[in-house]
């Protein structure tokens, strides 16, 4: 987690904007993956209550843009250095370091950045290559929906 700005989130409805993730080095199935699966989850996630007793009300889009009259933000996420390994002893295995930066859809600046490297090992007779992607994107959205959550409730 990186701090990119000391600008707070603020209001009573905040309109978060997810753009489909890019991707470097990687299948784009696994940034489609990701990506369905990291709104998906999102979506799930109607209220987030702060450690100072307020509750925040969040509003994810995936790839719309956001209304004119607004203050709103959006998340853009990439999946970066994926690696699929055959390994020993009957296991293989998937890995791939994904990031994710919140923006002020005003200023056009991050406010902050969330890195995560995440694996999945599996018996390959039980698994193809896009179930395996598939656990990893799962396991990755998960991961970076808790930390957003996080980040987003200290504000």
């Amino acid at each position: 987690m990186t701090k990119l700005s000391e600008e707070r989130i603020s209001g009573k409805k905040n309109f978060i904007f997810v753009r489909p993730f890019a991707v470097e080095n990687a299948p784009p199935e696994v940034g489609k993956l990701t990506s369905g699966k990291f709104f998906a989850q999102l979506e799930s996630q109607d209220f987030f209550s702060g450690r100072d007793g307020k509750t925040y009300s969040f509003d994810f889009y995936m790839g719309q843009p956001c209304p004119t009259g607004y203050t709103c933000y959006y998340i853009t996420g990439s999946v970066m250095d994926f690696e699929y390994q055959t390994g020993c002893c009957g296991n293989d295995g998937v890995e791939a370091r994904t990031n994710i930066k919140f923006w002020n859809d005003i200023t056009k600046t991050p406010l902050f950045e969330i890195s995560e490297w995440n694996n999945e090992i599996f018996e390959p007779e039980d698994t193809s290559r896009l179930d395996a992607m598939e656990m990893l994107a799962e396991d990755t959205a998960q991961t970076l929906v808790d930390a957003l959550l996080k980040e987003l409730s200290r504000n």
